[in-house]
């Protein structure tokens, strides 16, 4: 094997990695708000994101700060509700660490039951 080829192997066995990574896809998964406790003592909160999947696992949504600001005025804005709304998007990525937001893409939402606007 030639240095390059040798080093090109290498690189694929790392990258078996990858092989845990899907696409999140239309199912995708329940959006959910979970307060950060390492911070209420320190007199800030601020609240993280996180998607409960098929087999009830919670897991962080990983998105870029204006992300995270656009999500935060759809749940001022009543436009996304913690426990009942799915977050789905065919580009989003599952991964071991999390669920990796495409960077600059807005968040899309689909209602859940008993989310259908109450009209107040």
């Amino acid at each position: 094997l030639s240095t390059a080829s040798a080093a090109s192997v290498r690189g694929k066995v790392q990258d078996a990695d990858h092989l845990h990574e899907r696409r999140l896809g239309q199912s995708g998964c329940t959006f959910l708000i979970a307060a950060d406790l390492s911070e209420k003592g320190v007199g800030h909160t601020e609240d993280s994101y996180e998607c409960a999947m098929d087999d009830n696992t919670a897991v962080p949504l990983i998105m870029s700060k204006s992300q995270r600001q656009n999500i935060k005025q759809m749940i001022e804005d009543g436009k996304v509700t913690s426990g009942e709304d799915k977050y789905i998007d065919n580009e989003a990525v599952v991964t071991p660490e999390g669920i990796r937001v495409p960077p600059g893409k807005a968040l899309g939402f689909e209602k859940g039951k008993g989310s259908q606007g109450s009209g107040r």
